[in-house]
């Protein structure tokens, strides 16, 4: 299989150029499928299994740098009508797990979660907006709080059909009534 090749070539013959390359050649787009995401994951599982601490972080930070920078679209000013995942999920959830702390990743829990809260208080311009906003902060959401209830073990990583959502939006009918 070509993926758990390239997974041992990047865990132990790839430069941080070729590293770097690498994460820039995965398109970053919105999926509601995972057939993209499992074989990317299957690349980046074989690399987990093969590549040194330092390496790894290194691959996490590289992805971790390129996810943010692409806001799950954001730059491109897209609607979200749904939850989304990215091809680099399984990465982002590895730099969650092994490149900051647990009180680092609370806190980005909580940011986001306070963000969702702002969605009734905030201005948008139009029902679209308010529901990307809602969407874009629990997409973000899901890779974190996915990173929380993962093992150690990099098989757990990959999110699949996984839908979280902070407890206390269990009822919140507004919020309900805003993303239909």
């Amino acid at each position: 299989n070509i993926q758990i090749s390239l997974g041992k070539v990047l865990a132990t013959n790839a430069t941080n150029e070729n590293i770097s390359a690498y994460i820039k050649s995965i398109a970053l787009n919105n999926h509601t499928d995972n057939e993209s995401r499992k074989i990317i994951a299957e690349c980046l599982f074989e690399f987990t299994k093969s590549a040194s601490p330092n390496r790894r972080k290194n691959l996490w930070n590289a992805a971790y740098e390129y996810w943010t920078e692409w806001d799950l679209g954001g730059v491109s000013n897209d609607y979200i009508f749904n939850v989304v995942f990215s091809n680099l999920d399984f990465a982002i959830i590895g730099y969650y797990k092994e490149c900051i702390s647990d009180d680092k990743r609370l806190e980005i829990k909580e940011n986001l979660i306070n963000n969702m809260q702002l969605l009734e208080s905030r201005w948008h311009r139009s029902s679209s907006s308010a529901t990307t906003y809602w969407y874009r902060n629990l997409s973000l959401y899901q890779v974190i709080e996915h990173a929380d209830r993962s093992t150690e073990n990099a098989d757990t990583w990959l999110l699949l059909k996984s839908y979280y959502t902070p407890e206390k939006f269990h009822k919140n009918k507004y919020n309900e009534m805003l993303v239909r």
